[in-house]
């Protein structure tokens, strides 16, 4: 019997055949091991209860996340079902690693005003964390192919041009960007779906139809459309020709027959043996045509992009950045892309 139930029994000398065992506390019941008529021995555990006023919040944080986390600033629990906020600290104690989940788990504890936080809720947890300046773009610009990621930079003139970019961290609505954008750069930010399933198309109806146009000056694919548009063509002895830049239209119309005699030639040289990228459709590869016509110069001053194969100004590569040096001996890049490729696997492209 429990002090209080000895004490009245001494007052009102009668025996009592129930004995009362109060709870140590007040709190919520949390397990019933007992029903009336059970038989039980001592040390048996007949109820759990728990005082609900101050409560812990368990957070799985990824091992990725565990550096960002700090201790000392109070953390916000959100309950969204109910559109209730809570403030809570972290607890001193160390996190417990979670094999399964491969999670830390993190203790938070909080006060729980009106009991709203009960066992075996799900709430969000928001920690403050202070990142070096990066950077972003909204989330619905980036292009997810699985293997490939991409976002469409504007050229202007209604040209496209795909770029891979190497993504971090999503951030609510933005996406960090480690690499392949630089600031400044015009994307598209929705509807970019549309322009991969028109490139798409217009790849899968230049096969149907015959193998597309080729620039006779540098070899480049030219769509035909494109080209009338912009008023790069040039009839030559009954035959339309196309080019991808003014510059290539400009040389051919200043003496034909040397770029139909060399044309052949100049098409194997600018595809090395080493495997090249597909070709995106379009707005890429007239923008790096215009690039390499830009840069060519002198032949004698012109270098080649061991990726892609495009004549390059050394001197113009040098001041853009786009150089790298490997085995002693420097390489000219026209793109930013051409130059990470060449930098993951320079032994692929020298071979």
């Amino acid at each position: 019997m429990g002090g209080l139930q000895i004490q009245e029994m001494i007052k009102t000398r009668k025996y009592m055949e129930n004995v009362n065992i109060p709870a140590p506390g007040d709190g919520v019941i949390l397990v019933r091991n007992v029903s009336q008529g059970q038989r039980f021995d001592k040390g048996t555990e007949m109820f759990r209860i728990a005082d609900l006023s101050r409560v812990w919040v368990l957070v799985d944080v990824f091992e990725r996340d565990a550096g960002l986390v700090q201790t000392d600033p109070p953390v916000r629990v959100n309950l969204s079902n109910q559109g209730k906020v809570f403030t809570a600290t972290v607890s001193k104690a160390l996190p417990q690693f979670d094999a399964v989940s491969r999670t830390l788990k993190l203790r938070l504890e909080a006060d729980n005003p009106e009991f709203a936080l009960k066992p075996d809720m799900f709430v969000d947890v928001e920690f403050p964390a202070s990142l070096p300046e990066t950077l972003v773009v909204p989330a619905d610009a980036v292009l997810d192919a699985g293997l490939r990621k991409a976002v469409f930079v504007d050229l202007g003139n209604g040209f496209f041009e795909p770029r891979s970019v190497e993504t971090g961290r999503r951030l609510g609505d933005q996406m960090q960007i480690l690499g392949g954008l630089t600031a400044g750069k015009k994307i598209v930010v929705s509807g970019n779906f549309l322009l991969d399933s028109e490139s798409r198309m217009k790849l899968a109806a230049a096969g149907m139809h015959g193998a597309t146009p080729k620039d006779p000056v540098c070899g480049m694919t030219v769509g035909e459309q494109k080209a009338r548009a912009a008023k790069r063509t040039s009839d030559y002895q009954g035959k339309t020709y196309y080019f991808c830049a003014d510059g290539c239209r400009e040389e051919f119309a200043a003496n034909p027959g040397k770029f139909l005699k060399e044309a052949p030639a100049k098409m194997a040289e600018a595809s090395p043996p080493a495997a090249r990228p597909a070709a995106p459709a379009g707005a890429a590869h007239e923008a790096h045509a215009a690039m390499a016509m830009e840069a060519k110069g002198s032949p004698e001053a012109a270098a080649r992009d061991p990726v892609c194969g495009m004549a390059v100004d050394e001197a113009e590569a040098k001041a853009a950045n786009r150089q790298v040096r490997h085995g002693g001996k420097p390489y000219s890049f026209c793109s930013d892309i051409c130059k990470q490729k060449f930098s993951k696997e320079p032994g692929r492209y020298l071979k």
